[in-house]
């Protein structure tokens, strides 16, 4: 399994409504591409204050690369990236961190 992280850094001026419309619009691309296992919205709670603006992420679970390859070539995810989200990030795309890493290593090595 992969899991697709998504760092993002909105708007200084972006209000609440507005992060609440980007997250619904990406946690429900989980209807329209068949690809995605689960889905998950995160904001930072972090007291460290080194998250250098990136407040929010997207954590998406593919079975495998080529899912995460047919997410990634999607019309849906196309739409709701160019249409809902990068108006609203910061600097457009360089207001974006992804970070794929396999899930495999979810236990606690204990």
């Amino acid at each position: 399994m992969i899991e697709h992280n998504v760092f993002l850094q909105f708007r200084h001026n972006a209000t609440q409504e507005t992060i609440q419309s980007v997250a619904q619009a990406l946690l429900a691309m989980r209807q329209h591409i068949p690809g995605i296992k689960r889905a998950r919205w995160h904001e930072n709670r972090s007291c460290v204050q080194r998250d250098k603006g990136f407040h929010h992420m997207l954590a998406l679970w593919f079975d495998d690369r080529a899912a995460l390859d047919e997410y990634m070539a999607h019309p849906h995810h196309h739409s709701v990236s160019d249409d809902v989200l990068l108006p609203a990030l910061a600097q457009g795309v360089d207001s974006l961190l992804v970070f794929d890493r396999l899930a495999e290593d979810d236990t606690d090595g204990s």
